[in-house]
């Protein structure tokens, strides 16, 4: 008779469980948790950024507002596996991109140029665009905006994966009063070599302006430093703005009436030779090796360089195996006219063996006993040093790198 009593109370539990319950939308019986899910939306392994100010106050920001036309520089990377060259497009009007979006629906593309070889993984590629070859030449009143973005291709020069999200650029007439340098003294004559190149009157002439804006921008940091006062941030930013106008007007004026050249951002691709003086990791180790090299203004003798990173290895080691792992930059010359090269490379060694301790090395290579750069860009660099710390502390490295720069000086 109790069971019976309680029926009811049952029955209206159930059925507010029921009507409670989660519904499964119709035809979704029987199938497994998540396999109807929507899959993420596809994520750009390509990134770019402009940059900003130049010099010793760079930075690299993914928007710039511009209010004159010239060169700007810009760097990109790329984590693409598929990714063999690359090329970067302006547009004139907004840009989006998706898995269904091709490149060939890219909005109102109105200029582009190659770019060569992508960067390896977690380097850099710097290149320019011109926008004096554009843009128009008068700012204009209301801001007009520009979208760069790179597009990645594989070996058969088809695109693979997603273009970057663009970099905006914003152009109009410049909003800040002209800087009244006249009641500021002049600097004292200035040397007729400037940064390695022999530069004219009218280009001397502009020198003197950047010292003094640099000047002024000491004070304005300093008295930002000690008050922390909004109006010093925007001195200092001004100032900065000024600066970098002063220095492009002093490129173009180097670059146009005395000869000098442009800064070149160039590729290296080749083979490195490696071999030691250690009896257990003697070699020859022979790896592919990739680099970025920049070449300095206003006669491009100074080079930069950021080496890919280089696996070596594995190879047997007492305990087992190791491979190691190479990471390097350096600095060096070029002789222009002979193709003589030399290039000091600081390098660091990593072992993945808990046997060997991580090693560095400072080697100078030079074409001497190589082959000097060439009229097609093909170059031999070769030289020795000794490893400090770790597994190979002591040791005596050979290293050779042949391989072709493009574009080359």
């Amino acid at each position: 008779m109790r069971t019976t009593s309680r029926l009811p109370s049952i029955l209206f539990l159930l059925a507010c469980a029921i009507l409670l319950a989660p519904q499964r939308p119709a035809g979704s019986q029987g199938k497994k948790q998540g396999s109807g899910t929507t899959p993420a939306p596809p994520v750009t392994k390509t990134k770019i950024e402009v940059e900003e100010f130049g010099g010793e106050f760079a930075q690299w920001v993914k928007s710039l507002t511009i209010t004159s036309v010239d060169k700007l520089t810009f760097r990109y990377s790329t984590n693409e596996p598929a990714a063999v060259t690359a090329i970067w497009q302006v547009s004139d009007t907004p840009v989006t991109f998706s898995n269904q979006i091709g490149i060939g629906q890219a909005p109102h593309v109105i200029a582009s140029g190659a770019l060569g070889a992508v960067p390896a993984p977690g380097h850099v590629s710097q290149f320019e665009i011109n926008f004096a070859l554009f843009a128009p030449k008068i700012p204009p009143s209301s801001p007009k905006s520009y979208w760069v973005f790179i597009v990645t291709k594989s070996y058969r020069q088809t695109p693979v994966g997603l273009a970057s999200v663009p970099v905006k650029i914003v152009y109009h007439k410049s909003t800040q009063p002209v800087t009244d340098l006249s009641g500021i003294p002049g600097d004292k004559p200035v040397s007729m070599e400037f940064e390695g190149q022999s530069i004219c009157g009218p280009c001397q002439s502009l020198i003197a302006p950047i010292k003094r804006l640099e000047a002024q921008k000491n004070v304005a940091s300093k008295n930002l430093k000690e008050t922390k006062s909004s109006y010093w941030t925007g001195e200092v930013k001004d100032l900065l703005k000024q600066i970098e106008k002063a220095k492009q007007q002093l490129d173009h004026c180097v670059i146009s009436k005395c000869g000098g050249l442009s800064t070149l951002f160039a590729n290296f691709t080749g083979k490195a030779t490696m071999t030691t003086s250690n009896s257990n990791a003697k070699g020859p180790f022979k790896e592919n090796v990739t680099a970025s090299i920049t070449f300095l203004k206003y006669d491009r003798k100074h080079l930069n360089i950021y080496l890919s990173t280089i696996t070596v290895g594995p190879f047997d080691v007492p305990g087992g195996t190791n491979t190691t792992t190479v990471k390097g930059e350096g600095s060096g010359e070029v002789n222009l006219k002979t193709g003589a090269m030399t290039v000091t490379l600081g390098l660091h060694f990593h072992q993945s063996s808990d046997f060997a301790g991580d090693s560095d090395l400072t080697i100078t290579l030079s074409t001497s006993s190589g082959s000097p750069l060439s009229a097609t860009g093909v170059v031999t660099v070769n030289g020795s040093g000794k490893f400090k710390d770790g597994y190979l502390g002591d040791d005596t490295c050979t290293l050779t790198i042949k391989g072709t720069i493009s574009p080359h000086p």
